[in-house]
């Protein structure tokens, strides 16, 4: 290995918007490379991951070990680091990469935090308290579907022991309460992911970059707005009306002696339910959904689903106490 360490060059965007004329003008900033030089038996640089610098870390660790490196072993070199990174958009994050470096001598080592092209992220954590806070971040799809499933079962139980609180029933329906589980994990869970990270996504391309951006650029990005109305759209007009409520009622009569007599069984008697209740079911929906969307489709996108969950666990209480009462 040469004494000849490495080379390294950040691209970044930045995006102003001027006071007067608020007008985004965009500058391309490129820092000088960082050009290391040290003797080979006190220093050994490697590059070892990438990574993503978010928002609101700052990786200190790295910067501690480079300017330790750089007291100790190699004064006069050319060590540049950006401090503010607050300008940057999302997607400028997620073009950036820098090397985190390793010295052994030191025995510093720097954690790499992933680049952040979606949803997920390889989020680093030390013990086990952190490894289940960033479990969310970084197993987002099991992280829905163990919340659909849980959420949309502990609504219906909740609403089931109010109702034998205030005499309204005296026991507990378990075929109802398996209904609202099994519903959770196969729609809420599985086919809400389909719909609400791959298909929108796909129809809607600036949706990742729009959601993952601060709340600053969101007010001045009018595509991704665009994109986020149609995405509204999309799940209240479309996703709700032509999928949610038939896939709740046919789960509902499957799971209520459907499953002996077949799957068309169940489909000829729960769509002709939901044609009967479908304006009132719908108008019903928008009342809480359509404000909410604003909301959830504008969070990061790792915390959409989660998001959705939690305003989707009063609407399930809801739905509980409209139609769980009409399981048999």
């Amino acid at each position: 290995r040469s004494d000849f360490a490495g080379l390294w060059q950040i691209q970044m965007s930045n995006f102003v918007v001027t006071s007067g004329a608020m007008q985004r003008v965009g500058v391309c900033f490129t820092f000088l490379p960082i050009l290391v030089s040290c003797h080979k038996q006190h220093l050994r640089l490697e590059p070892s991951s990438e990574l993503a610098v978010s928002e609101t870390q700052h990786v200190v660790d790295v910067e501690e070990a480079v300017a330790a490196a750089h007291h100790e072993y190699a004064p006069g070199s050319v060590l540049e680091f950006v401090q503010d990174r607050s300008y940057l958009s999302s997607n400028a994050y997620a073009r950036m990469a820098a090397q985190v470096v390793t010295f052994p001598e030191l025995g510093i080592r720097g954690h790499s935090s992933s680049v952040r092209h979606g949803i997920g992220a390889d989020v680093p954590y030390d013990g086990y308290y952190e490894e289940m806070v960033t479990f969310p971040e970084r197993n987002p799809r099991m992280t829905n579907i163990m919340m659909a499933t849980i959420k949309t079962w502990l609504a219906d139980l909740i609403v089931q022991g109010l109702s034998m609180r205030n005499a309204k029933s005296k026991t507990f329906d378990v075929p109802r309460s398996l209904v609202f589980a099994v519903f959770g994990f196969l729609y809420n869970g599985l086919v809400q992911w389909f719909f609400y990270v791959t298909i929108l996504t796909a129809l809607c391309p600036r949706a990742i970059e729009f959601a993952n951006e601060p709340f600053h650029m969101k007010m001045h990005d009018t595509t991704g707005a665009m994109d986020l109305a149609k995405q509204v759209c999309l799940d209240n007009f479309v996703i709700a009306v032509f999928v949610y409520w038939p896939t709740f009622y046919v789960t509902r009569e499957l799971l209520n002696g459907g499953f002996r007599r077949g799957l068309w069984f169940s489909i000829r008697n729960g769509i002709p339910k939901y044609i009967q209740n479908m304006k009132t079911d719908n108008l019903v929906n928008w009342s809480l959904w359509l404000p909410s969307d604003v909301f959830i489709f504008s969070c990061p996108m790792f915390m959409r689903l989660p998001m959705g969950h939690t305003v989707s666990f009063v609407w399930t209480m809801a739905l509980s106490y409209m139609r769980g009462g009409e399981a048999h």
